[in-house]
């Protein structure tokens, strides 16, 4: 059935001090509208205007520069409605667990519309600046749109 708002959280832990996640069959309710993210903090998404991100675009015929230095959440990747052209994210979250400094990503991604005719790719960062413990990330659609069933994601930690 699917969710507005798509949580993976629970995952982090003393064990490891940075996290890349991997996300597949990334698909929504809504064709071509954008797919947005918001870090977890204690276990919801934390909508304060924290995020401070850059990222590059590159569509099928152009590219472009986009950011925002004090914003309630940050862009990942325009998005498709149909499972066949899915959406995929990997994202590298450092020290998400320390709460003595803010926390950092570096992330990249690709989607595309409905068709699969009109790609966007995307490289960029975040910073949350907030010296609090992140849990884990939640994605949702600048429409409202359900993320749709089938999505998957992989979490793995590294030593450091």
């Amino acid at each position: 059935s699917g969710t507005a708002n798509w949580s993976i959280d629970g995952h982090f832990s003393s064990t490891y001090k940075d996290y890349k996640i991997f996300v597949r069959q990334l698909a929504t309710a809504d064709n071509g509208n954008t797919m947005y993210a918001r870090f977890n903090t204690g276990g919801s998404a934390n909508t304060g205007s924290h995020y401070s991100w850059s990222q590059t675009n590159y569509y099928s015929s152009s590219q472009n520069h986009q950011g925002n230095n004090s914003q309630n959440m940050f862009r990942v990747h325009q998005n498709s409605n149909n499972i066949t052209h899915p959406g995929v994210e990997e994202f590298l979250i450092f020290d998400p667990l320390n709460t003595g400094r803010s926390t950092s990503m570096i992330y990249q991604g690709h989607g595309s519309d409905g068709t699969g005719g009109a790609t966007n790719g995307s490289h960029g960062g975040v910073t949350f600046r907030q010296d609090t413990a992140v849990t884990g990330i939640t994605i949702f659609s600048s429409s409202g749109g359900n993320v749709l069933a089938g999505a998957e994601y992989l979490v793995y930690g590294m030593k450091g």
